[in-house]
């Protein structure tokens, strides 16, 4: 969700029309996890991938009926014979993509983007086929069993809730069918995960890029002004001039945190 956030607020800013596809289940070699998106408009912008390029075209043809329609569409894709040089996966896997208008996501996505940006991790329910009342509705679980969202008109309220804290506390995403043959899926979206590295040294300059390209937030800890610059470490998420005693607590760390100790100065180090 991260990797798509920006461009999505600022298509919606422009009042883009805009389609998200998710994956939602996969079989076997697939090239991309459960949750990965990507977004679409109408006029042709795209960002974020669901299989790192063999099945974006046939997912973007998909999304005109969409844009017409309103209503979503569940996809699969795979690897036949007869399929070998058309669309499909070249890795003998197979996947499950939910393509739908991002007007589905209005209601709880003003919730959704304040609560990732404060690092709170939370699950996102779906229903995937059921009925037409309930297409096109969401809701988010937080941790400590809120919500927000209208899903409130399914039957199994209770069950739906207590499913939901399961995939969070779990940090697991995956589907559900109800006895009735609604299909759900919950999603699990943890916090981005979080570099922390102690001292502003010359190998912390290569790591903070090498860490943003893999897709975390990277935090730099150093009191020494000298060491410690904007200039030296303009690609860092935070730049902490602070001794690291000081700032760790406040910073409240998590099981999606990791420390990089590099100073080499025991003063910083050994606290």
């Amino acid at each position: 969700m991260f990797d798509i956030i920006n461009e999505l607020d600022q298509w919606a800013e422009n009042g883009e029309e805009i389609a998200i596809a998710t994956v939602v289940s996969t079989w076997g070699s697939a090239p991309r996890p459960v949750g990965a998106k990507l977004v679409m408009t109408r006029s042709g912008r795209i960002a974020g991938s669901v299989s790192g390029g063999c099945v974006e075209g046939a997912v973007i043809e998909a999304s005109e009926e969409i844009f017409t329609s309103g209503e979503p569409e569940l996809l699969t894709f795979g690897v036949a014979d007869e399929q070998a040089w058309e669309v499909g996966l070249a890795c003998g896997g197979t996947i499950q993509v939910f393509l739908e208008p991002f007007s589905a996501l209005k209601a709880v996505y003003p919730s959704l983007r304040s609560l990732l940006h404060d690092r709170k991790p939370v699950t996102l329910t779906s229903v995937l086929k059921g009925d037409t009342d309930l297409i096109n509705k969401k809701l988010l679980v937080l941790g400590d069993g809120s919500t927000r969202g209208d899903l409130h008109l399914l039957d199994a309220q209770d069950t739906l809730l207590q499913m939901s804290l399961s995939h969070l506390r779990k940090g697991e995403s995956g589907n559900y069918q109800l006895e009735d043959g609604t299909l759900l899926f919950f999603e699990t979206i943890p916090p981005t995960p979080r570099l922390i590295i102690i001292g502003a040294v010359h190998i912390t300059q290569s790591l903070v890029p090498m860490a943003n390209a893999a897709g975390f937030e990277t935090v730099v800890i150093d009191p020494r002004g000298a060491f410690a610059t904007s200039e030296r470490f303009h690609d860092a998420n935070q730049l902490i001039k602070e001794w690291p005693q000081k700032t760790l607590p406040e910073l409240e760390l998590d099981r999606h945190d990791y420390i990089v100790v590099l100073s080499h100065d025991p003063k910083l180090d050994d606290p």
